[in-house]
């Protein structure tokens, strides 16, 4: 089951966006709003919920020790003990769709994200207030879709003889908003899936030893 401050804030961002998209849309006429537009509604729905909560949008980590912290993942929320890793995916056919959610959730998934998260919390003399007390890592996923077959698959996490367990492990739920291309009979969605807590994630956080990686895994 989605937390409830997630599921709260998801409703949030629909109710949003239904208000937003019916007087204006950040986007080429027949194209697509981007993925920020769904990440800084989110962070802002979630923030406006939890005053108290930290979010940031572009977190930011390296692929390797030594190279730029040049890779991103879309967004970060702590509230209550938990952090939230957040990346969100813009509408493309379904097999496209659902290779990029997975990637998206292979990249929460990276020690390098978690190694690079500890070090962002533990900057000795740098904050007043630091984050010290996470029980559980947990990742979001975003998306949106004018598409019914997409909206399907997210909603019954099956596909013909595709390979979807990664998928179905993932609490998800859908919104449709009353919006939908000329001609056709599906209606625009907001998506969202949660992942269990991810417990190697949060070893590499909370452990305040030195945590051992090999560098040749990237």
């Amino acid at each position: 089951m989605l937390d409830k401050v997630i599921i709260e804030a998801f409703l949030k961002t629909c109710s949003s966006y239904e208000r937003t998209m019916s007087q204006f849309r950040a986007c080429k006429p027949g194209g697509e709003m981007s993925e920020s537009n769904l990440v800084f509604t989110f962070l802002k729905s979630f923030s406006q919920l939890a005053p108290d909560a930290i979010c940031a949008a572009e977190l930011p980590f390296s692929l390797k020790e030594g190279l730029p912290w040049s890779s991103h993942l879309d967004g970060f929320i702590y509230f209550e003990e938990t952090i939230y890793l957040i990346e969100a995916k813009r509408d493309y056919p379904a097999k496209i769709f659902f290779e990029k959610i997975c990637n998206d959730l292979e990249r929460i998934k990276l020690d390098r994200v978690a190694f690079c998260l500890k070090k962002m919390l533990n900057r000795e003399g740098v904050y007043s207030m630091p984050i010290n007390n996470v029980k559980q890592v947990k990742g979001i996923l975003l998306a949106d879709t004018w598409s019914a077959l997409n909206q399907r698959i997210w909603a019954t996490g099956k596909w013909d003889s595709v390979d979807l367990n990664w998928f179905r492990s993932l609490d998800r739920a859908g919104r449709k908003l009353p919006f939908s291309v000329k001609g056709s009979s599906s209606n625009y969605s907001l998506l969202i899936a949660q992942t269990q807590n991810l417990e190697k994630s949060l070893s590499i956080i909370s452990n305040t030893e030195q945590h051992q990686l090999s560098e040749d895994l990237f």
